[in-house]
């Protein structure tokens, strides 16, 4: 049987009935956690996929420069964990930074763990579930083609600081300057 992505809509009801929690990160993934375990194995796997379909939605060069400006510098890992964060924030939040990254400075934006804007736990969160439920090792989780298969970033390329400063002026103006 070929398991497909959740749907969209089935995805970010799940990840919006955490997000009232998302100033206590480990409340939320607790909460998360509740939520995906009412889910069989294999829809554990179809949210799996549908949380790697946004996680490449995200994977641009506007939003590396947020992840920057929020974490004073960005690393691979921190913006792979700084998209985490931001799926985390639920629907409206992910979909405003999406469309418009530097309009994302009227949400409420608590950082995760260590007061950075980054929530790698949401990463283990489905597999930790499957695991209990299947009673195989999470790292035993079922890998699907194209799963971390990243290419390049889409957009346009990040510049300097000056040209970070005037893509994302409401941004750098509330936590850089």
């Amino acid at each position: 049987m070929q398991i497909e992505p959740m749907s969209y809509q089935a995805f970010w009801s799940i990840i919006d009935s955490t997000a009232s929690h998302e100033a206590a990160p480990q409340i939320q993934l607790d909460h998360l956690a509740d939520r995906l375990s009412l889910l069989s194995p294999d829809e554990l796997v179809a949210y799996e996929m549908a949380l790697d379909e946004e996680l490449r939605r995200a994977y641009s060069w506007d939003l590396i420069g947020v992840a920057d400006i929020l974490n004073r510098g960005v690393t691979d890992d921190g913006f792979l964990y700084f998209r985490l964060w931001l799926i985390s924030k639920g629907s409206k939040v992910f979909e405003t930074a999406i469309e418009s990254p530097d309009d994302i400075v009227s949400a409420a934006l608590s950082p995760g763990p260590g007061g950075y804007y980054e929530l790698e736990g949401l990463l283990f969160t489905a597999k930790e579930v499957w695991s209990k439920k299947t009673g195989q090792d999470a790292q035993d989780f079922p890998f699907y083609a194209g799963m971390d298969d990243f290419s390049a970033p889409t957009g346009q390329p990040l510049g300097d600081d000056d040209d970070v400063k005037k893509r994302f002026p409401k941004l750098w103006k509330r936590f850089r300057d």
